[in-house]
């Protein structure tokens, strides 16, 4: 999902880590550049790029995080990656603190984004400050404080609480009815009750709940089936029906609730 967030950078100063919670590599005085040539700078690294990881980030390493040899002193090849960035401003500009606003794919590292900026203006950089204001569909506006939560009553809570299937608005949905419901919820391949394009879909059961996450397939596995055409994007049928296509398990949820038996069956 894509992730907006807005922060703080300080020109001329580098760090292991690339915030100021690292040990001090550089430091520089100036002189600090334009705000115009910050701005153009940053705005070039719109759309998609080469991105290598901070080398204290997450990213795992035949198994290994990355943070973790960092801090072992060790030092590992970290591999580019494709990464998006939909918007980059500049906020305010205060040389030599930089104030900005970034729009970005899943997997993006603002840390990375100031370090390379830094170099490239030829002072360092370093984050000092990052506020995640939205993921995919939700935001801040949304969230509630601990101290609302200590005040809420019993009642309070249905208003405002959301069913696991509400909570993943950006997926879309597929509903299976019982005997698919009950193979689904056992790992097993089922076939749609629908016609779908290619993609994955959260499963609903008939009463509306999430029973799981699952992504179209072309055959079932297990019966060696096989559904001769799906609806993709540039699909052409050439006359033929599509048909129904199958639904492979990603994921199974119960949330301590067990299969509802239609009405008239045991």
């Amino acid at each position: 999902m894509d992730k907006l967030y807005t922060g703080r950078f300080r020109l001329g100063l580098s760090t292991d880590t690339n915030d100021v919670t690292g040990q001090v590599i550089d430091e520089n005085s100036g002189p600090w550049p334009t705000e115009d040539e910050v701005r153009i700078r940053l705005k070039a690294r719109e759309g998609e790029s080469e991105q290598i990881p901070p080398a204290f980030s997450a990213v795992k390493i035949g198994g290994r995080k990355a943070y973790q040899a960092a801090r072992a002193g060790e030092q590992l090849e970290l591999k580019a990656r494709k990464v998006v960035a939909h918007r980059l401003e500049i906020l305010s500009y205060q040389a030599p603190e930089v104030e900005f606003l970034a729009e970005v794919s899943s997997g993006y590292y603002i840390r990375s984004l100031i370090r390379d900026l830094g170099e490239e203006l030829g002072l360092g950089a370093s984050m000092t400050a990052l506020r995640r204001e939205k993921v995919g569909d939700w935001s801040l506006e949304q969230a509630y404080t601990l101290e609302n939560l200590r005040a809420w009553q019993p009642e309070d809570w249905a208003g405002i609480t959301l069913t696991p299937a509400q909570a993943l608005p950006h997926w879309p949905s597929v509903t299976l009815e019982f005997k698919a419901e009950a193979a689904f919820r056992q790992g097993q391949t089922v076939a749609a009750s629908e016609f779908l394009r290619f993609g994955q879909y959260k499963v609903l059961n008939a009463q509306g709940r999430l029973i799981g996450l699952a992504e179209t397939s072309l055959n079932d596995q297990r019966a060696g089936n096989i559904s001769t055409r799906l609806i993709g994007e540039n699909s052409s049928l050439g006359g033929q029906s599509p048909r129904r296509p199958f639904l492979r398990p990603l994921r199974v949820f119960n949330f301590g609730f067990e299969t509802e038996q239609p009405d008239g069956k045991e």
